[in-house]
């Protein structure tokens, strides 16, 4: 299995078709939607995470792309200078998905990368500036 986060853009005239049920049946895709904006007759963006095996990850690609989707690896990361950390928690208090918590028995802090949706509170929260948000 090939696991991808993945951000798809959608023209006006696709918003209203049902992609992601052709991709979990057809595919095999395993879909998490982490963050959706889509509004009918606008634009529309899906934050996504995939798992599939390797082959049907590369059909459902190709799927999409010849239905008009722009599709993008996730772009922007969070970049965490671990060493200089107060463990404070500030970052944690901002952070909805959970991806940043404290170790309950070291209270260090941890970074679930899987859980961020890179939605960049984490960085101005940090009071030492240690949380950066890029590409």
């Amino acid at each position: 299995m090939e696991y991808r986060r993945l951000t798809l853009y959608f023209p006006p005239d696709l918003t209203c078709r049902a992609f992601t049920y052709d991709l979990v049946k057809r595919y095999d895709w395993r879909i998490n939607i982490i963050r959706a904006a889509i509004s009918e007759g606008k634009e529309g963006r899906l934050l996504i995470d995939v798992e599939a095996e390797g082959e049907k990850l590369k059909e459902g690609l190709a799927f999409l792309i010849d239905e008009g989707i722009d599709v993008k690896n996730l772009e922007k990361q969070v970049f965490i200078e671990f060493e200089d950390c107060l463990a404070c928690g500030a970052c944690t208090a901002v952070c909805l998905p959970g991806a940043l918590e404290m170790d309950k028995e070291t209270w260090e802090l941890l970074y679930n990368e899987k859980k961020c949706i890179v939605c960049g509170l984490c960085a101005p929260a940090c009071p030492i500036n240690i949380i950066k948000i890029g590409f």
